[in-house]
């Protein structure tokens, strides 16, 4: 299954139209960014952006494996994207900033990119942080909406 088909179905269910994907290898290369589900048009440019910083950021703190861990809002640096064990970046932007990680990560698991346990422990390192407690949780509840899209 395709991000563009993803995002929609999660979308659904959280209330949100879309947003912008952005996929980098381990030295920093762009290897897929694009729209996904149909975001507002005058809120599309934005997550573009944020999508982009979000991965090129991770990619600067090679300790990190998720965007949080440099998150600073008074700069416009968000949560959003995942580093798997490939050394792939997955950042996306467009559903609220907790959203973000667990569908990134779900589109990783979706595309044959991670397994889910290297996701559910990707999203793990977040739970000390009480704004992103609930990745794994929000994780279980997009592939479960995912599975229910197809019955």
């Amino acid at each position: 299954m395709h991000a563009r088909q993803i995002v929609p179905i999660i979308g659904k269910h959280l209330q949100r139209d879309g947003g912008y994907l952005f996929i980098c290898n381990g030295k920093g290369r762009s290897l897929f960014h694009g729209v996904c589900g149909a975001p507002l048009a005058d809120k599309a440019p934005f997550y573009k952006i944020f999508s982009k910083e979000k991965a090129q950021r991770l990619f600067s703190h090679p300790e990190h494996q998720c965007s949080w861990e440099s998150r600073d809002p008074n700069k416009d640096q968000y949560g959003g994207a995942i580093r798997l064990k490939s050394g792939l970046i997955v950042s996306f932007s467009g559903f609220p900033e907790k959203d973000d990680a667990p569908l990134a990560g779900l589109i990783a698991v979706k595309s044959g990119l991670a397994t889910p346990k290297e996701i559910h422990d990707t999203l793990e390192l977040q739970d000390p942080n009480e704004m992103f407690s609930n990745g794994i949780e929000l994780f279980a509840k997009m592939t479960t909406w995912l599975k229910l899209s197809h019955t």
